[in-house]
C-alpha cells in the first residue's frame, strides 16, 4: 500500500515543521571534596542531577544558570562545559537532554527551605551532595552512567 507510506511521510513532515523541539538541561555539580550534587525528582522521588526545560528565547547555558540559581542558590562561575546531548528516553516530556559539567560555582544564597511541622527543612528539590561511592539507593539509573561518561570525557580531553 504505497499511499500509506506517502500519508505517513506527509504527517511526519508536518509534525516536524509545526512542533518545536524541547530541550532539557542537566548539570553535574561537584563540591570541593568531589561529591556530586543531586536533587529529588518531584515526579518519581528519585535522586537526579539538577536541571529543567530550556524556555523559548533562552540559551541552554542561560537556562542552566536560571535553574541552578532557583533550585540551589548556585551561581555558575565561568562557562559550563557541554558533555553530551542525549535523545529523548521513552516516556520523557522533552525531546533532547544536554548534560553540562559545572567546573566552578559559588553559593549566591541559601538553598530553598520549606516550612515543616517541626521546623524548616530543605525543599524536596534542594541540592544535596553525595560521595560518588555512596550514592543513594533510589538514585536515577542514568546518574551513574552519566558520571562514568563525564570521567571518560575528562580522560579523553587530557589525551587530546
Amino acid at each position: 500500500m504505497p499511499h500509506k507510506s506517502l500519508i505517513r511521510k506527509f504527517f511526519q513532515s508536518y509534525w516536524r515543521l509545526s512542533r518545536s523541539l524541547s530541550l532539557d538541561v542537566r548539570a553535574c555539580v561537584r563540591d570541593a571534596q568531589g561529591k556530586i550534587g543531586l536533587v529529588r525528582s518531584s515526579s518519581d522521588g528519585s535522586w537526579q542531577m539538577p536541571g529543567g526545560i530550556v524556555e523559548t528565547g533562552e540559551t541552554s547555558a542561560e537556562a542552566l544558570a536560571r535553574i541552578l540559581e532557583r533550585i540551589a542558590g548556585i551561581e555558575i562561575l565561568g562557562d559550563p562545559r557541554l558533555v553530551a546531548i542525549y535523545a529523548r528516553p521513552e516516556g520523557a516530556d522533552f525531546d533532547q537532554r544536554a548534560l553540562f559539567l559545572v567546573p566552578s560555582w559559588r553559593r549566591s544564597r541559601e538553598p530553598n527551605m520549606v516550612k515543616m511541622y517541626d521546623g524548616a527543612a530543605p525543599a524536596a528539590h534542594a541540592l544535596t551532595f553525595f560521595d560518588l561511592d555512596g550514592l543513594p539507593h533510589d538514585v536515577d539509573k542514568a546518574v551513574p552512567r552519566r558520571l562514568a561518561e563525564i570521567d571518560q570525557s575528562r580522560a579523553l580531553s587530557e589525551v587530546w
